[in-house]
């Protein structure tokens, strides 16, 4: 046998150890089962009797060397438009249900999406298994463990990061650090979910109390834009459920979502009585939601939002405490700019008790409204109060400044970085928390985007807060 085929067959026995190498390291991959299979039959056909190349003489090298060459290169190049094809499939992917486009190259992202006139009634796109083709076999043994193959369902990439695992998920039961950088999962689900992509209206997000959040709402926590009711209700679910799993007799937080007060309620235009018949029926609701007693619970948050402004009253029934937590600051601490909402409030939830109870209980009625004096309030923020406001249901302990630090800094570019770090915590807190029914859904969703090429990634991305803020407000 001539010199070439010494190199090969000393290469062979390379090979042949190095996949017994990664068998025993990696015995239940598929993908590592499938890559050493091809390689294998690869081998088997190049060393067979009936492959000419193994008669020849030392003659023939250059037109051995040749063949083999040309023989690699088209190998190499199908491999590689394999792979595109895969990547192109993907893309196809994050279109928007609107805008489906036969080819990707062909795509010109703009603050509408894709500029191509498309059919309303254009095919919407869902999950599908997981699968994708199999791309570059020529990586080593080692990175093929973890990656994507042809024809077999593979496990999620955010499955091997620590952070959502549901049995010991850090989403679950715990106040967000709002000091600690973003973990990597945080970036992905935030720069999967602020692309303004896909169906408006998809669900994202569901309990079993029956809330459902579409993805537009939850879209609304990219910085710069308002953030929408249907977050603040998917939050007041999450902290409901997590007080309920208190141990039984601990006192306990009810966390209303934004439909116990209407605006027409926060108004003198409707009748008192139609007023009160109304609370009582939201009331109830929430209560029937969080499966607690009334007789049970410490604190009441209600969520008040008038003139596209958030802020939060906190009734402390044990205490007999009233509080108004708002992050404006506007130089005066009375409750004047509110136009009474307050006492509006104030006095649904005291005859709510009354009709329930029977008693305000504690000299609650004789209590007055206190807006409280947080040193981080602002002056000049009239975007984030959303924000504000769900940072405050979760840490507010419900004993006015006493004891209370929600971690936040003074107005300043410190406090502008906390509060974008939150947006990205908060949105990946509620689709990945472990009672969102769609949770496997977005696992899927944002396994498929880590999966796009970067430069795809950017394509994707840009126009995307003009996109959103579209969609919102066309949002019905």
């Amino acid at each position: 046998m001539n010199n070439m085929f010494k190199t090969i067959c000393n290469k062979k026995v390379e090979v042949e150890a190095m996949m017994n190498k990664a068998m025993s390291k990696f015995p239940k991959s598929e993908r590592v089962r499938i890559v050493a299979t091809r390689l294998r039959s690869a081998m088997s056909r190049l060393f067979s009797d009936e492959n000419p190349m193994m008669h020849v003489d030392d003659d023939c090298n250059t037109v051995v060397w040749d063949t083999l060459e040309k023989s690699a290169i088209q190998a190499i190049k199908l491999r590689k438009e394999s792979a595109m094809v895969s990547v192109q499939k993907e893309v196809h992917w994050f279109r928007p249900s609107t805008g489906v486009v036969t080819e990707f190259d062909e795509i010109k992202l703009g603050p509408n999406g894709p500029n191509k006139s498309q059919s309303d009634n254009s095919l919407k796109h869902t999950p599908h298994n997981g699968v994708l083709v199999a791309r570059n076999l020529e990586k080593d043994m080692d990175e093929a463990a973890t990656k994507p193959c042809l024809d077999v369902p593979r496990k999620s990439k955010l499955q091997l990061v620590k952070a959502v695992d549901t049995k010991i998920s850090p989403y679950f039961g715990t106040v967000v650090d709002i000091n600690t950088p973003l973990l990597r999962i945080e970036y992905q689900v935030s720069d999967c979910f602020f692309l303004g992509m896909r169906s408006a209206y998809d669900v994202v997000f569901e309990h079993s109390s029956g809330l459902q959040v579409v993805r537009v709402m939850v879209e609304s926590l990219i910085p710069d834009l308002m953030v929408h009711v249907g977050v603040i209700d998917a939050w007041a679910c999450i902290l409901n459920h997590e007080e309920g799993l208190k141990t039984h007799g601990s006192k306990k937080k009810v966390f209303c979502d934004s439909g116990v007060l209407s605006n027409d309620m926060l108004e003198n235009a409707m009748p008192y009585e139609n007023k009160l018949a109304t609370f009582t029926r939201n009331m109830d609701n929430v209560m029937s939601k969080t499966q607690m007693q009334l007789i049970e619970v410490e604190m009441v948050f209600i969520p008040i939002i008038k003139r596209s402004h958030y802020f939060l009253i906190c009734f402390n029934i044990r205490k007999a405490k009233i509080y108004l937590i708002d992050n404006m600051c506007d130089g005066d601490d009375s409750l004047q700019r509110y136009n009474g909402i307050p006492e509006i409030v104030k006095k649904l939830f005291l005859d709510y008790l009354v009709i329930r109870m029977g008693t305000t209980t504690n000299g609650l009625g004789a209590s007055r409204v206190v807006r409280l004096r947080m040193p981080w309030r602002t002056a000049k923020n009239g975007v984030d109060c959303g924000v504000f406001l769900m940072r405050h249901m979760e840490t507010f302990p419900g004993s006015g400044m006493a004891g209370w630090d929600a971690g936040f800094a003074k107005e300043d570019d410190p406090q502008n970085e906390q509060l974008l770090g939150l947006r990205h915590k908060y949105l990946a807190k509620i689709l990945l928390w472990e009672f969102n029914s769609m949770k496997h859904l977005v696992v899927v969703e944002v396994d498929r985007y880590i999966s796009l090429p970067i430069k795809e990634k950017i394509r994707l991305g840009e126009y995307a807060l003009e996109r959103i803020e579209k969609r919102l407000n066309a949002f019905v």
